[in-house]
């Protein structure tokens, strides 16, 4: 079960996130609070809004424990939002670069701790409904990097400057078409769980998400405070990580928006039941 966090607050290095902690996200490839060893990939994706305001992004298909690049950058890199994320890949999925979470598309990053059984069923439709402006931007095989082009999709024309409403509003519609198509090529008794993670730098989106009430979903927590001394910020993360945070569990089916400015509001999200 791959495990992520994000961040969004006063810049702090890349550092405090992925190594510094106890249970980092690098140490939750190979100690995580749920599932098995998460071997398949890392992923960093940050941003630096001085110079660019689409979002850099580090992914490789070694293990997070052995990738010394990033180790020696981390220190170095301060942002203000960034995601991270450590792969256990499903069974069958290719492991390779381009499966590698965070995903970038403009000035959107996305990730995916979960899954969506049942797929590889539902594919062939689901990008024939795509446009083609997003349809060519797919590199690898994922559920999850399908599910990022269906958020791009219902974005539209609010995709080079989405409101946070427009990209929470995005996600859900996104999932709730997944989930439909699903149940219209029989698979809709086969299980999804999703926490979801989508920012444009300036704002957070997440999603603790399974199809039916006696599914349990997948962890996820929110965390605020001081991430160091004297820098505000607010993070959400698969397992608890950072000392000198308030911490609680976002609900089951529920989605969390949160801005830069500190504006916050959770949202029920309805699940989906097989037919």
């Amino acid at each position: 079960m791959c495990r992520f966090a994000a961040y969004l607050g006063d810049p702090i290095a890349l550092n405090e996130v992925l190594y510094k902690p106890d249970h980092s996200i690098v140490s939750q490839a190979t100690d995580p609070q749920e599932g098995p060893l998460n071997g398949d990939g890392f992923g960093v994706g940050w941003y630096a809004p001085r110079l660019d305001q689409g979002p850099a992004l580090y992914r490789t298909s070694a293990p997070a424990w052995a990738d010394q690049n990033m180790k020696n950058i981390a220190p170095r890199i301060e942002s203000e939002a960034f995601f991270a994320h450590v792969r256990g890949a499903s069974p069958g999925m290719n492991v390779q670069e381009t499966n590698c979470h965070p995903f970038a598309q403009g000035r959107l990053l996305f990730m995916h701790n979960g899954h969506i059984k049942g797929h590889e069923r539902i594919l062939r439709s689901l990008r024939r409904e795509l446009p083609d402006d997003v349809y060519f931007n797919i590199r690898g095989t994922t559920d999850s990097e399908h599910l990022f082009a269906v958020i791009q999709q219902e974005l539209g024309d609010a995709i080079d400057d989405p409101s946070p409403r427009e990209l929470a509003d995005a996600m859900r519609s996104a999932l709730h078409r997944v989930e439909a198509l699903k149940r219209q090529h029989g698979v809709g008794d086969k299980p999804t769980r999703a926490n979801l993670a989508l920012t444009d730098g300036r704002c957070l989106v997440a999603m603790r998400y399974a199809d039916d009430e006696e599914r349990e979903a997948s962890t996820l927590f929110v965390g605020r405070g001081q991430a160091v001394p004297r820098r505000e910020g607010f993070f959400i993360s698969s397992d608890p990580m950072i000392e000198g945070f308030e911490v609680e569990a976002l609900p089951e089916n529920h989605i969390l928006i949160a801005t830069r400015e500190g504006d916050e509001r959770i949202e029920p999200v309805k699940a989906k039941k097989a037919a």
